[in-house]
């Protein structure tokens, strides 16, 4: 059986729970490190968790307020037997030993402030030198009478503790929570919690938008506040002793998102200090005479002082930087992949033609590199490539206002500076003004950077998501049916009659407003008018064939909400949007929000144009989908534009035909420990009836009882990565469990519950569960193992 990828599962859990890094070494031995508790190493034995054994536990460090009081063998000893218990049914524990240290370091701190003795009274008088008597004590006061005991005001849980909460909880839906901050000029403001980048302030360039977390006053979840430090109310967490609310996740369908690669990048490093980048996107260098020439000019240079052979690149990883940026988590991994696939066709657009390389230079002295000779259309795709990344939300640190081409020969690692200080220009100085060639550029690639051991089979640096080719878009129909018939699979190459014959079929082209957005618009601006509309932005009328061509249907944009204007027959407010590939509706993009009976939606452009716009002091982010109005139909993803929009004439003798694309990768999930963590045994009783857990029999997860609606199931960190694969057109998402059949629904209502629907589910059949003696939980984990291969 595989333990290691159940103990590696368990740590990539952990991480996400505590937003903390941990490691794992050669020996197995994991290190939690807390920056607000301690540092926490488990030894785990090579079988665990199969064999019951409770990890060993060390704590190598803990936080300024609780080392003077912490009482080491008691929180271990609490440790252990949190770890004892889950344990015993087979179940990793980590997370239940930190957890129960957490709770215990927290109990011997409140402890000690409620027992800690008055400071000693400080004398004035020296103690032998003074020849005068004493002053006489003045009377002391009478302590008043006793009352009720007034109630300990306990430590609330702070901003921070919300935020991290608000960001790993699925349940809770980032853009339904309002933040309510402090602002020195105007008061109070209010804007949405993911208008903000949450990473430290200091780190943060001037293009993205923070606040002090200080100057947080209060959380507000759907209408209603959860948090607020002027009033002591804490509704997340209950520490300030209110009912704790019930998150549930939205409704409204998620904004579609590019799957993961099927493989999660093992060596990605999220760094903990944020100033400084993780990935890079390039384009490679391959031409075999620049590469060979390029190979002339580091050999010149060792030639020159043999100590920098280290500092010269592989050949097969030569390469031209476009972009360096930040990745913090898995799902800005997706949210790349996704804008690099929307710029597929800039890149064939604008760097169809090769790069020219011309002579050497060097940055300090310290790093060596060729010349990339200007190149109109490659500036124009970073500058592009950097609009595109920071609208995602994406942190662009490391990179220079003036955009240098280069393809890096040599350069001084820390270590190697050491000895030596710089590279002697005069080793290269013969390639000064040399021509190196011209190099095409075949794509782009984004690579984890630094020294994680992973090198690629062809020698090139590791990367995170599939490369992004330069060729031109082409849809095509699937060569064969599809076999499975599940939701995204069920489209069948056909030769039905088209549902659109020509443009004059589409009404428009806009960007619709998703359910969330138009919820977000109408509590911001409530209507005036009978009728209520609120749903997209129009960016062309009767659309032509050119415009439908150019258009980015099924991506995903973000809007700002500037102002609004009415009269007596309607209701607008006017919009900032990106490029969306084309437009046609006049210089005023806008929302008609309600018209009176008698009003019409085309007036919102001559009123914007007529009238003065009401300005909002805070713009308002909402987020739709460039889509097509066909009938009485909104189609918002390029499958379902493609696919209505069948051969449709251009002239007497072309056409030019649009299908659904295919299915490109499936994604398979586990749930136990993969998207949810049940309880173990003994915590899941806890919450049923003595007549439910007299129902259980001797086997829990066989049982729905552990999937009842009172059980806490906590979402794991797959479970974001399986809605983004859902949310995508080329790719599906299924279930593969080892639950029962009998299981189906319970399994199918939990994931309901976090908004998730897979595209398919298998569940283990009765016939395959055996009934067993002996070790259970080691042949049960064999008997599933082998049922889901």
């Amino acid at each position: 059986m595989d333990y290691s990828t159940i103990q590696q599962d368990e740590v990539e859990a952990l991480e996400a729970i505590f937003d903390a890094p941990a490691t794992t070494s050669d020996d197995g031995v994991v290190t939690l490190a807390l920056p607000s508790v301690g540092t926490f190493a488990f030894a785990r034995s090579p079988t665990y968790p199969i064999d019951k054994a409770c990890p060993r536990i060390l704590i190598s460090r803990l936080h300024d307020k609780y080392a003077t009081l912490a009482r080491m063998p008691e929180v271990i000893a609490a440790m252990e037997a949190a770890g004892a218990a889950a344990v015993a049914h087979g179940q990793v524990c980590l997370f239940e030993m930190v957890d129960a240290g957490i709770a215990a370091l927290r109990a011997q701190r409140d402890a000690a402030k409620e027992n800690k003795p008055p400071p000693p009274a400080l004398s004035r008088r020296s103690s032998s030198n003074n020849s005068k008597p004493p002053a006489p004590d003045k009377p002391k006061k009478k302590a008043p009478a006793a009352t009720s005991p007034k109630a300990e005001k306990k430590s609330m849980r702070t901003a921070t503790d919300v935020i991290h909460r608000i960001m790993w909880d699925d349940s809770i839906t980032q853009t339904e929570v309002i933040v309510g901050y402090l602002d020195r000029f105007i008061g109070t403001v209010e804007r949405n919690f993911a208008a903000f980048n949450w990473a430290d302030i200091s780190t943060l360039s001037q293009n993205e938008t923070a606040i002090p977390q200080h100057r947080i006053q209060y959380f507000r979840w759907r209408d209603e506040i959860i948090w607020d430090k002027r009033v002591r109310l804490d509704r997340v967490f209950g520490s300030s002793g209110h009912d704790v609310i019930a998150f549930s996740p939205s409704t409204a369908a998620p904004a579609p998102l590019s799957a993961v690669a099927a493989e999660r990048p093992a060596n990605v490093t999220f760094h903990a200090n944020t100033d400084r980048p993780n990935t890079f996107l390039c384009f490679r260098i391959t031409d075999t005479a620049v590469v060979d020439t390029c190979k002339h000019a580091q050999a010149a240079i060792v030639r020159g002082d043999p100590r920098l052979a280290p500092s010269a690149l592989a050949p097969a990883r030569f390469h031209c930087t476009l972009l360096l940026m930040r990745l913090k988590s898995l799902h800005e991994i997706a949210v790349a992949q996704r804008v690099l696939a929307e710029c597929q066709g800039l890149l064939h657009t604008l760097c169809a033609s090769s790069v020219r390389i011309d002579g050497v230079s060097a940055f300090g002295n310290r790093v060596v590199y060729a010349k990339v000779a200007p190149h109109d259309g490659l500036l124009t795709l970073v500058a592009t490539l950097k609009a595109r990344f920071a609208a995602a939300g994406i942190s662009l640190v490391g990179n220079h206002d003036v955009y240098q081409p280069h393809v890096t020969l040599c350069k001084l690692s820390r270590d190697l500076s050491r000895s030596v200080a710089t590279i002697d220009a005069r080793s290269y100085a013969a390639y000064a003004s040399h021509d190196f060639g011209s190099q095409a550029i075949a794509g782009m690639h984004l690579c984890a950077m630094g020294n994680n051991g992973y090198v690629a089979p062809d020698g090139f640096y590791q990367q995170i998501v599939p490369p992004i080719a330069n060729v031109a878009l082409t849809i095509t129909a699937p060569c064969e049916p599809y076999s499975i018939v599940t939701t995204k699979l069920a489209y069948v190459s056909s030769t039905t009659s088209p549902l659109v014959s020509s443009p004059a079929d589409v009404a428009y082209a806009a960007i619709f407003l998703d359910k969330t957005s138009q919820q977000r618009l109408l509590s911001a601006l409530p209507p005036v008018h009978a009728k209520v509309l609120c749903d997209h932005v129009t960016v062309a009328y009767a659309p032509s064939v050119d415009v439908l061509s150019a258009l980015h249907l099924g991506t995903t944009v973000k809007l700002l909400v500037t102002g609004d204007v009415c009269d007596a027959e309607t209701q607008a407010v006017r919009v900032q949007c990106p490029d969306v590939g084309a437009w046609t509706n006049g210089p005023h993009p806008h929302i008609t929000i309600s018209i009176a009976p008698h009003g019409a939606a085309k007036n919102s452009a001559r009123l914007l144009a007529s009238m003065a716009v009401n300005k909002w002091q805070t713009p308002l982010a909402l987020s739709g989908a460039v889509g097509l109005r066909v009938g009485s139909f909104s189609l918002t993803t390029f499958a379902a534009c493609a696919e209505v929009l069948a051969p449709v004439a251009t002239d007497a003798s072309s056409t030019y035909a649009l299908k659904s694309p295919a299915v490109t990768s499936v994604h398979v999930f586990d749930f136990d420990l993969t998207l949810v963590r049940a309880p173990v045994r003994h915590h899941g009783e806890s919450v049923l009836t003595p007549s439910e857990v007299a129902s259980i029999g001797p086997d829990w997860y066989k049982s729905p009882m552990s999937l009842h609606p009172r059980q806490k199931l906590l979402p794991l960190p797959a479970l974001s990565h399986m809605k983004d694969v859902l949310g995508a057109t080329t790719s599906t998402g299924i279930l593969l469990t080892a639950r029962l059949e009998p299981l189906r629904d319970a399994v199918l209502r939990v994931l309901d519950t976090f908004g998730v629907t897979p595209d398919a589910a298998f569940f283990k059949p009765l016939s395959q569960h055996q009934v067993l003696h002996g070790d259970t939980v080691a042949l049960r984990a064999a008997e599933n193992a082998a049922y889901k291969i």
